[in-house]
């Protein structure tokens, strides 16, 4: 499994890539967050995005790949899953 909490209103220094296979991955993010973040999954396991950046996020969704990235710029982080589930949601003030 992974979970990454994004804190913040950009990414500073060098990127953030990280990957699991039949891991669930969750990301949380401020709801200011502006830096670019792809996120994707393989397989057809469930994709939730509720975090307020998904509104705006440009998203690729086919038959095997599902793909998002939000927040602007060139993705600094990109996290990914294989058959696993994704939930991306706004992360708490009190984090």
């Amino acid at each position: 499994p992974i979970e990454v909490r994004l804190a913040g209103t950009s990414w500073q220094g060098a990127g953030l890539e990280a990957s699991a296979i039949n891991g669930p991955l969750t990301v949380e993010l401020p709801q200011d967050y502006n830096s670019g973040v792809v996120i994707e999954t393989t397989g057809r396991a469930p994709f939730s995005c509720r975090a307020k950046g998904c509104e705006n996020a440009r998203a690729n969704f086919d038959d095997e790949l599902r793909s998002i990235q939000i927040g602007g710029g060139t993705p600094a982080v990109h996290l990914s899953t294989v058959n696993g589930p994704v939930s991306v949601r706004n992360r708490r003030a009190d984090m």
